[in-house]
């Protein structure tokens, strides 16, 4: 598996809400093509004074598709409005044909 993860800023003594990451990690690994060397999957974590700044960015594998119904990424969704409340967070996912993009910004 081709993954490439990077982490900066000190994030020690930082926290934030329990298992709201996983989903999109899951997803990388769940619906990814981590076997294209040129094309890693990317996962950045940075804590800066604007907070938490997670990235995520995939190649979408060709062929069948595993069986989804997106509940993991609406429960994700939903467990960040009622955390962080509306600008407490700012999430954004690009999905085009070939990629797959989750930039998180979490106030800590």
């Amino acid at each position: 598996m081709f993954i490439r993860f990077n982490k900066d800023g000190m994030l020690a003594f930082r926290t934030i809400m329990p298992l709201v990451l996983i989903t999109f990690v899951e997803n990388i690994i769940k619906h990814g093509d981590l076997q294209d060397i040129e094309n890693p999957a990317v996962i950045d974590m940075k804590v800066n004074n604007q907070g938490l700044l997670f990235f995520t960015h995939n190649k979408k594998r060709n062929g069948p598709k595993e069986k989804s119904t997106g509940i993991g990424l609406q429960n994700t969704i939903n467990r960040l409005n009622l955390g962080y409340g509306n600008d407490g967070y700012h999430l954004e996912i690009d999905e085009t044909d070939l990629f797959y993009t989750v930039n998180l910004r979490i106030k800590i």
